[in-house]
Order: C-alpha cells, then sequence, then structure tokens
C-alpha cells in the first residue's frame, strides 16, 4: 500500500473513531467472545475426533492408518501458517468476510470429502481446503478482540480458546456416534452441516474502531512477513525452536490414542470419552494457567517450561498405563498441561521481544507452529512403520515436549538477567508518519502485556 493510501486510510480511522465510539472492556464485546467461542469449538473439536475417522476410514478402504496422518496435520498446520498472511490483510478486509469465507471453505471441504476416495485427494480437500477456512476463521477470532478489550483482553482471549477445549468435550462423542450410525461418508456430511454453523460467528463479528484519544490498542500494518532480526535473537530463537518441538508431540493423543486403546483391549464406548476428558481438562487448565501468568507473571517463562515438561511426561504415560483408569487419569494431566501452553505460548513473547516486534513475534510463532503441526503426526506415523510398535509414538511425543522445555531453559536465563530487565525496562517512542499530525505512542513497559498502555496524544 503506497504512502496515500495510508494516509488516506488514517483520515478514515479518524472520522469513523469520531462518529463511532466503542465501548471497551464489555458490552457488544462479549457477543464478539461467543462467536470467537464457536469457531475454536467447531475447529479442535473436529481435530480431536480425526482419529475416529482414521480408523473407520482404514476399515473401508483398507489402507494403512499412518498414510492418513498428513490429513490432521494439514488442517492444523496450514491453519497456523495463515496466521500472518491473514493478519496482514484484516486491517483492509473485514473480519466478518473473512470468517465468512473460512466457513464456506470448511463446509466446501468436509461436503466433498465424502464422496471421494483417494487418499491423495483427502489430503488436498479435508487436509488444505479446511486447513485454509480453519486459518481464516481462527486468526480473525482472535484479531477482532483487540478492538473490544484492552485490559479484559486476556479473559477474553481465555474464553475464546477455551471453547477448544468444550470442542474436545463434545465432538468426540457425537462423531464416534455418527461414524457407528452413518459410516464415514454421512459424518462427514454431517460435519459439513456442522461447520456452517461458524457463519453465527461471522454475524456477531461486527467491527468498530476506538474513539480518538481514549487508550487503544494499535493494530500495524504488516509489511514485512518476517523480521530476519528477530530470529537471530537468542531468546526469541530458543522460543521458536520450544514451539516447532511441542507442537510435533501436540497432536499425538488425538491421533493416535484411540487406535492405541483399542489394542490395549479398552471397549469402543469408552475410547471417545479418552478424547473428552482431554478436552474437560484442558477448559479447566486454560483458564488456570491464564490466571497463574498473571498473578506469577515475573514467572511466566518458568510456568510455561513447568507445563510443557507436564504434557511430556503425561504423555509417556500413555505408553505404560493400559489401564482405562488409568490412561484417563494421563489423559487428564496432558490435557491440564497441555491446556497451559495453548494459554503461555504466545502470552510469553512480551517479556522475550520488545513492543515493537511483538507483531512479527505472534506472526513467527505461529508460522513455526504450523510446522510443526505438519510434521509432527506424519513423523510419528512413520516410526510406527518403521518399528511396528505403538509405543513407540508416545515416546516420540513425550520426547518432543521434553527437549521444548529444555529449549526454553537458555531463554529464562536471557529474560532474568539485568541487562534484559533494564533494556525492556525503558520507554519506547514509536512515530507513525502521516500527513495528519505525528502522533508519539508512549509505550510504558512494565511487566507483561495485560498492563502495555498505548497512550495516543495528537
Amino acid at each position: 500500500m503506497c504512502g496515500a493510501q495510508l494516509n488516506q486510510l488514517d483520515r478514515e480511522n479518524v472520522s469513523q473513531s469520531s462518529a463511532k465510539p466503542v465501548v471497551l472492556n464489555g458490552g457488544y464485546g462479549w457477543i464478539v467472545v461467543f462467536g470467537g467461542f464457536i469457531v475454536f469449538m467447531v475447529f479442535c473439536g473436529f481435530n480431536s475426533a480425526i482419529g475416529l475417522i482414521y480408523i473407520e476410514i482404514t476399515e473401508n478402504w483398507g489402507v494403512a492408518k499412518e498414510n492418513l496422518q498428513w490429513i490432521g496435520s494439514l488442517q492444523v498446520g496450514i491453519a497456523f501458517l495463515m496466521g500472518p498472511l491473514v493478519s496482514s490483510v484484516s486491517s483492509s478486509i473485514s473480519a466478518r468476510r473473512i470468517v465468512i469465507v473460512g466457513g464456506c471453505l470448511q463446509f466446501v471441504g468436509y461436503l466433498l470429502s465424502a464422496f471421494v476416495s483417494s487418499v491423495n485427494l483427502l489430503y488436498v480437500i479435508l487436509g488444505i481446503v479446511v486447513g485454509i477456512g480453519n486459518g481464516l476463521t481462527l486468526t480473525c477470532s482472535l484479531l477482532i478482540l483487540n478492538e473490544f478489550f484492552d485490559t479484559k483482553l486476556p479473559l477474553a482471549t481465555g474464553i475464546v480458546i477455551s471453547g477448544g477445549g468444550i470442542g474436545n468435550i463434545i465432538f468426540s462423542p457425537v462423531i464416534d456416534l455418527c461414524l457407528k450410525n452413518y459410516g464415514y461418508q454421512g459424518t462427514l456430511m454431517i460435519s459439513a452441516a456442522i461447520a456452517l454453523h461458524v457463519q453465527i460467528s461471522a454475524v456477531t463479528f461486527s467491527q468498530k474502531r476506538p474513539e480518538q484519544g481514549q487508550i487503544l490498542s494499535l493494530r500495524k500494518q504488516i509489511s514485512e512477513m518476517m523480521d530476519i532480526d528477530l530470529i537471530k535473537t537468542p531468546a526469541f530463537t530458543c522460543s521458536i525452536i520450544s514451539n516447532i518441538l511441542s507442537t510435533m508431540g501436540f497432536y499425538v493423543p488425538f491421533a493416535f490414542l484411540p487406535n492405541s486403546a483399542a489394542h490395549y483391549g479398552i471397549d469402543d464406548i469408552s475410547i471417545p470419552w479418552l478424547i473428552s476428558i482431554i478436552g474437560c481438562s484442558s477448559s479447566l487448565g486454560r483458564p488456570f494457567f491464564g490466571w497463574m501468568a498473571v498473578t506469577f507473571y515475573r514467572q511466566k517463562i518458568v510456568l510455561y517450561s513447568f507445563v510443557l515438561t507436564g504434557c511430556g511426561l503425561s504423555i509417556l504415560m500413555m505408553q505404560v498405563w493400559r489401564k482405562f483408569y488409568l490412561l484417563a487419569i494421563a489423559c487428564a494431566l496432558f490435557g491440564i498441561t497441555s491446556g497451559g501452553t495453548v494459554c503461555l505460548s504466545t502470552s510469553i513473547l512480551p517479556d522475550i521481544v520488545l513492543p515493537h516486534s511483538l507483531c512479527n513475534s505472534v506472526g513467527i510463532t505461529l508460522l513455526f507452529q504450523g510446522l510443526g503441526s505438519i510434521i509432527g503426526t506424519p513423523v510419528a506415523g512413520g516410526l510406527i512403520e518403521m518399528v511396528r510398535n505403538d509405543g513407540i509414538i508416545y515416546m516420540y511425543g513425550g520426547i518432543t515436549f521434553l527437549c521444548a522445555a529444555m529449549a526454553m531453559i537458555p531463554v529464562i536465563y536471557i529474560t532474568t538477567s539485568e541487562k534484559h530487565r533494564q533494556r525492556f525496562h525503558q520507554k519506547v517512542l514509536v512515530t507513525t508518519e502521516s500527513s495528519l499530525p505525528d502522533i508519539i505512542i508512549n509505550v510504558d513497559r512494565r511487566h507483561s502485556i495485560t498492563d502495555t498502555e498505548w497512550i495516543v496524544n495528537v
């Protein structure tokens, strides 16, 4: 976008803000939160039940389940990879339109998948097409919260992402029931109908602009997708390595546990409830660790390392605990701690990078999380094919999380150093060039992004 267009956009934003004031931290914003809650419920619900669909397709098509792992990986990975792109266009295209397009792609992907009989076509339709739809809806459901919340933004975000845990609880038994009564084709058709409910979220996403002179969130147009200098920062590089490793192991229980539980002799009725237990405990873990991060804000990175370790140990337990009640305990532990990783993975970034790099750091983190999600479960499937033992995947998943926790040790050391603390307690002046009077933004960086005040004086 050229300079003249940016200046015109600035004028329009100021005029809109004067005409349409926004009540922050409440009011209509909670309706928007409800819309985002639905988006995450649908996305995480389907993704958690993908292992049940793998079993049905394997039995009907006679293909190895390892060949199907790319489907779920593409769905999740592409959704994360699209984060920076959607962020960059969201300032020129309304969130409502983006979510409508994303919901339609989800619907089309699930519907067409019911009529194909090729694994390669499933990669494209159920993996890539649905993955693009996921990316459009997920990113916008988080970005739009910045227009309605500032001090209550962590609470609003926590409620939205807790929809994923509710989806995990509900969808596994529902998908299992549909598979038993309608087969995988009927289940995919029903999934397409459920995906249309994302359009409800689109209706709620009515964007507004903050009133001039108020404390507000600054959304910057992204001109570059990657900040190479930021990647060279040691602390941020270690956090990226940690994110790649953790996302490589994150979806192991969802993709493989249903099949492993059947091999352990657990009855078909009980298997879907293991995934529901993960979802239920994750719904509790996300707000709990969000509260912990606010209460013990100086130890957020240590807390993040703790939940990564918990995820690794709980996955390792799934290899040796083969009774239903023991697996239920392991699933509950994984759900609670994995909820913490979801909550904290980007929340720690304000303690690692400077405020002016925060936008890029979030986009880059999502990008590498997408890469980890894409390669994670296929690598696990390849290990099963090589070793012919399901136990190897839980060793793989557990070790990736433990290595992710170890990768955060240098980050803890760097961010607690005196030099780093002095750097982060300085005030940063950001000046935007336009034909309007210069906008000087004083960023008083105290201890976390939730306490950052963007005070705009025109």
